[in-house]
């Protein structure tokens, strides 16, 4: 999950139908210093308002794209340290070929509303998932950074770094980014992509995202920001370590588990809750691990933890991994299903991992259903599952592992 997006141009925004078109200015040489050529004088950006921006592209103080403008964007615009790039309601920027906006110290504002959203799209005759990068909020945004009742479509291109309509890069401080009444719509790759770092969500609800290949993709603290109200058409996705205690809500859409989702840290307990009725899936050969490091929690009653093939089968995946420093496990009425893959030492569904029977405490297991597993349901280090194998449903494979 961890992506570095550099994206430093010296930038290029000629405007079109029937606003104010702006002067076109050679691109530099793709150094990525941000700065112009030793020969050119260098001008700041004044403040404004109406259907234009500053001649490159490059916003350095306040700007706003004012209500109802149309404008035709035909290269990248960025959006530098003391910058505010606000759009009003029921303006469109439509998007040329593989450009993007930026977001580098700067702040982004779109204040659409129900009624006259803002949008961003392709400005191709024939528009196509894909057809613009879309937005960067890099580690170093502004706090107040907003999207509020707009509609973005046809971006995620890969070009330029793009991982999803909006890239946002590991934040260094928390909650800078509200998202909120805004429609994702026919977007390549993800919706929402979050790398490492800072959970950058002051907001996140009311949003619908829609035709992508993932409608969130984020560390697994970042999914603990998801607030009320979010329609998620697409599977999100998630994995990495835990280190923070995190819920989960009821997301109405699969998990996928892309890489080991690792609960714990060595110096607090970390408690992994997430909603009944939510549904992990996990790519061939990775695990949920609670408790390796620290007194690490699980709480997922009534969840279902299975495998991520369109054709799964018994052994796709490990399973879960606890241990001795596991301090407690919620499982009661949950599935676990196509587990037990012999890889990373797995020997069950479950695996207490250098962990005798003795050691297990704080399991939670009444009508655990186990089911197209292979190996068993359930082990320890000398074979010994106490009163837990009872209260499994396994069917297949013994309860408890005995060899």
């Amino acid at each position: 999950m961890k992506t570095t997006v550099a994206i430093a141009l010296a930038l290029v925004l000629p405007l079109t139908s029937g606003c104010k078109l702006l002067k076109k200015r050679a691109p530099d040489d793709g150094a990525g210093s941000g700065e112009e050529s030793s020969g050119e004088a260098k001008t700041k950006a004044k403040p404004k308002s109406g259907c234009a921006l500053p001649e490159g592209g490059r916003v350095t103080s306040a700007v706003t794209i004012t209500k109802g403008c149309t404008v035709a964007v035909e290269d990248h615009i960025t959006v530098d340290d003391g910058g505010t790039l606000t759009i009003e309601a029921g303006a469109k920027l439509e998007m040329a070929t593989h450009t993007y906006i930026s977001v580098e110290k700067g702040k982004l504002v779109v204040r659409g509303t129900e009624k006259e959203p803002v949008v961003l799209t392709s400005a191709n005759g024939t528009k196509a998932p894909g057809d613009w990068t879309g937005i960067f909020l890099s580690a170093d945004i502004a706090a107040g950074t907003e999207i509020t009742n707009a509609r973005i479509e046809y971006a995620g291109a890969k070009e330029n770094f793009g991982l999803g309509a909006i890239s946002i890069a590991g934040q260094k401080a928390p909650k800078r980014v509200s998202i909120s009444g805004t429609t994702f719509d026919k977007n390549l790759q993800s919706a929402i992509h979050v790398a490492d770092g800072e959970a950058p969500f002051a907001k996140l609800e009311k949003n619908v995202m829609r035709g992508s290949t993932r409608s969130l993709s984020a560390p697994p603290s970042a999914l603990g920001g998801v607030g009320a109200g979010n329609t998620f058409s697409d599977p999100l996705e998630t994995g990495g370590k835990l280190l923070e205690s995190t819920s989960w809500p009821a997301f109405g859409a699969p998990v996928f588990v892309k890489e080991h989702l690792d609960v714990g840290k060595d110096s607090a307990e970390v408690v992994l809750t997430l909603a009944p009725g939510s549904v992990l899936k996990f790519a061939q050969s990775t695990y949920l691990s609670v408790g390796e490091h620290s007194a690490a929690s699980l709480v997922a009653p009534g969840v279902r933890f299975t495998s991520a093939s369109t054709s799964p089968r018994a052994g796709d995946w490990p399973g879960i991994f606890l241990y001795k420093t596991t301090k407690s496990v919620d499982l009661t009425g949950a599935t676990i299903e196509f587990a037990g893959q012999n890889e990373h030492f797995a020997t069950a569904a479950i695996t207490y991992y250098s962990a005798n029977g003795k050691d297990i405490r704080g399991l939670k297991a009444s009508g655990l259903v186990i089911k197209d597993c292979l190996q068993a349901g359930m082990s320890t280090a000398d074979h010994d599952c106490g009163p837990y194998a009872a209260q499994l449903k396994v069917t297949g494979v013994p309860a408890c592992r005995k060899e």
